[in-house]
C-alpha cells in the first residue's frame, strides 16, 4: 500500500513542502501543561520575493556556501523550485539564531528537513 501511495506523490508535488518532520504524538495531559510549550522569541523573519541569484544575495551566501549549495543541488537533483525553497528554510534558520547570513551549517540543517518520500509515508 505504501509503494503505490508513493507512487501517486511526484517529484514536482514534493518540491512544493519546504519541510517534512516527523512530530511525535503529545498526550492530552501534557496539552494542559505551561511546561510542554516551548518559548521562542517573537522574530519577524523578512519574507522576500526574490529568486535565484537574488534570494542568493539575501541570505549573504559566500563563495563556500554558494559551492556547496551548487554541488548540493546537482548530486540531489534539486529542481529550481526546490532550490529556492530550500535557501529560504535556510534563510528562516539563519533568521532564528539572529545570524545577518546563511551558513553551511544552516543549509545543511534545511537539508535534513528535506527527507525522502520514504521516511514520510
Amino acid at each position: 500500500m505504501r509503494q503505490l501511495y508513493r507512487k501517486r506523490l511526484s517529484g514536482p508535488l514534493l518540491d512544493r513542502f519546504d519541510m517534512i518532520v516527523h512530530v511525535p504524538r503529545v498526550q492530552p495531559a501534557e496539552w494542559r501543561s505551561e511546561n510542554s510549550r516551548d518559548e521562542q522569541p517573537d522574530l519577524q523573519i523578512r519574507r522576500t520575493g526574490a529568486r535565484g541569484r537574488q534570494l542568493e544575495a539575501v541570505c549573504g551566501l559566500s563563495d563556500r556556501e554558494r559551492e556547496f549549495a551548487e554541488s548540493t543541488m546537482e548530486r540531489l537533483r534539486l529542481s529550481a523550485r526546490g532550490y529556492d525553497r530550500w535557501l529560504r528554510v535556510s534563510y528562516t534558520i539563519a533568521q532564528l539564531e539572529h545570524q545577518p547570513s546563511v551558513t553551511i551549517d544552516h543549509l545543511a540543517e534545511a537539508l535534513q528537513y528535506r527527507v525522502s518520500i520514504d521516511r514520510f509515508v
